[in-house]
């Protein structure tokens, strides 16, 4: 991690970071939001309140 001027907050591990020559850094896989790259899967959040508590967004006329 680094500070807003750039400098590090602690300096970087002395061994080389771990690759392959087929891949240098997948990290943005785990964060993409398209459905179609990485791991997992993307909810929307009426998805996700459904798929883990059961319950969907209230909808605006319900209020």
């Amino acid at each position: 991690m680094k500070n807003p001027d750039g400098s590090w907050r602690m300096p970087p591990p002395p061994y080389p970071p771990i690759h392959t020559t087929e891949s240098q850094m997948n990290l943005d896989d785990f964060i993409s939001m398209n459905p179609a790259v990485g791991w997992g899967r993307v909810f929307s959040l009426d998805h996700f309140l459904q798929r883990y508590t059961g319950n969907s967004l209230p909808s605006p006329s319900s209020s």
